[in-house]
């Protein structure tokens, strides 16, 4: 059984580059389609297709931790609550209603100034540490022009309902959880990564010098939960 890492949008797996150097088992870090040059799923993007696409490579017998980041976290979320994992790290993740958040900016009216205007060029930069960032950045183009509406559908396909019943059917597993959350993190607020980790019943392991793209900034604090979920 190995390590599984999912990235959030619009990254790649190239995010857990320094999480998979520090590893010391086998690791899988996968890139969703429809990012980092993969294809996209055919069909309008959904979580629920996304799912099905990880599960379809997880090792035999499912992953002993998945990690997820953002978007990633809610997959990895998903598929600890089929079974299919032993532990589970989510980062900067909330399994709450905050994802509200990015469904409003997916509405007609808010749609182009966030994603077409905006698109994820503004997300890559403001996900890492200043100090951190031009490698980051050029590792992520957001030049494709079908990203924007690719991020926002995935917005859109949300289900706040769905997303909240998440905690409770990963403690019915039994599954290890821990919640990482950068202190610098721009994209969702303290409130949530609390709101995540007493519904999982866990305490959030708050990462200084840490943003949104926790895992490339601080790489060393995801090994470590890791070890843990693993054991």
């Amino acid at each position: 059984m190995s390590v599984v890492l999912l990235h959030g949008v619009p990254l790649s797996a190239r995010l857990y580059d320094g999480v998979q150097s520090r590893l010391e088992g086998p690791s899988i870090a996968l890139t969703l389609p429809g990012f980092g040059g993969v294809p996209p799923l055919p069909g309008p993007p959904s979580l629920i297709g996304y799912a099905d696409w990880v599960a379809a490579r997880l090792p035999e017998g499912g992953a002993s931790v998945l990690v997820g980041q953002d978007y990633g976290g809610l997959i990895a979320a998903s598929l600890a609550a089929r079974g299919l994992a032993r532990g589970l790290v989510l980062i900067s993740c909330p399994l709450s209603a905050a994802w509200w958040a990015a469904k409003v900016t997916a509405w007609p009216v808010l749609e182009r100034p966030f994603y077409h205007w905006l698109g994820g060029a503004r997300y890559v930069r403001r996900a890492v540490e200043p100090g951190r960032r031009v490698e980051f950045v050029r590792l992520h183009p957001t030049e494709d022009p079908s990203l924007p509406a690719r991020m926002r559908d995935m917005a859109r396909d949300l289900s706040l309902g769905e997303i909240c019943t998440l905690p409770g059917l990963i403690r019915a597993r039994g599954v290890r959880a821990a919640v990482l959350w950068g202190e610098g993190d721009r994209m969702f607020p303290p409130s949530a990564a609390r709101a995540t980790a007493r519904a999982l019943g866990v305490a959030v392991r708050w990462v200084p010098q840490a943003r949104h793209g926790l895992p490339w900034d601080a790489p060393e604090a995801v090994v470590g939960a890791v070890v843990v979920g693993g054991s």
